[in-house]
């Protein structure tokens, strides 16, 4: 009875010549597709520990200093997405856009970055990663070069990371405890 109706009331399916019995067949097919797509499709927090991703990011971001380096924007573009946001050190917001043209341009001179004390949490194919790094670096001829603190939100994509957001901070508390630790000794 409920199909009489819905089937009079449907003049676009009648037109198109496809019975009531089709319809049924065509939706409860889109319908199990799509579950089994949504079944198939596991997200990185499912397939990968914590441990294999730090890894990973580990590798991008060793591949992230040489690009910088080597002032290589098509590398960059495959590591920084193009919605990238981030914060930098003195507070400023700085979109990819932003970062690449200051690479280009040589604004930024990165001579090392050495990172530490990272800790990684996955949300799906979303990792949050914080750290300590240890960086040496100028901006525009301003020396950049110091401890700092920092998060970086990263998603999986194609089967690749990319950074989408990143807030870096001066690490004041790791030169007051050296600092401290050198005055005790």
């Amino acid at each position: 009875m409920f199909l009489d109706k819905t089937w009079k009331t449907t003049s676009a399916v009648r037109r198109g010549g496809i019975k009531p019995s089709e319809l049924i067949l065509i939706v409860f097919c889109t319908i199990a597709f799509s579950s089994a797509c949504a079944e198939s499709r596991k997200t990185v927090a499912e397939t990968e520990t914590p441990e294999q991703v730090l890894q990973d990011l580990k590798k991008m971001q060793v591949s992230l200093v040489a690009a910088v380096q080597r002032k290589d924007t098509d590398a960059l573009a495959q590591l920084w997405a193009d919605e990238y946001i981030g914060t930098a050190p003195n507070g400023r917001v700085v979109t990819r856009n932003d970062l690449m043209s200051a690479v280009k341009g040589g604004a930024i001179n990165l001579e090392a970055l050495d990172i530490d004390d990272l800790r990684i949490r996955l949300f799906g194919d979303v990792a949050v990663l914080t750290g300590h790094a240890q960086v040496k670096a100028t901006v525009n001829g301003e020396d950049y070069s110091g401890s700092y603190r920092g998060t970086g939100v990263y998603v999986k994509r194609d089967g690749r990371w990319q950074a989408v957001g990143v807030q870096v901070a001066p690490d004041k508390w790791t030169k007051q405890t050296a600092t401290t630790e050198a005055v005790e000794e």
